[in-house]
């Protein structure tokens, strides 16, 4: 549950740059460099991949749904 939770944190934190670069249509991969060119890391410190992005958009989905 602990995990789930910091999951969920993370995603929070980049929630609205990811809603907003997905709503203009832009690809899971180019949202990943245009955040790693904004200087944002992962948790870990790491680069965005297009795979990254596409797990914090399903966490903030699945969490619109829950409520």
């Amino acid at each position: 549950k602990a995990n789930l939770n910091r999951g969920l944190a993370s995603a929070m934190k980049f929630k609205d740059i990811i809603y907003q670069f997905r709503s203009q249509g832009l690809s899971y991969e180019v949202t990943a460099n245009k955040m790693n060119d904004m200087g944002l890391r992962t948790n870990r410190g790491c680069l965005f991949k297009a795979n990254s992005v596409r797990r914090l958009e399903i966490r903030l989905t699945k969490r619109a749904e829950e409520k």
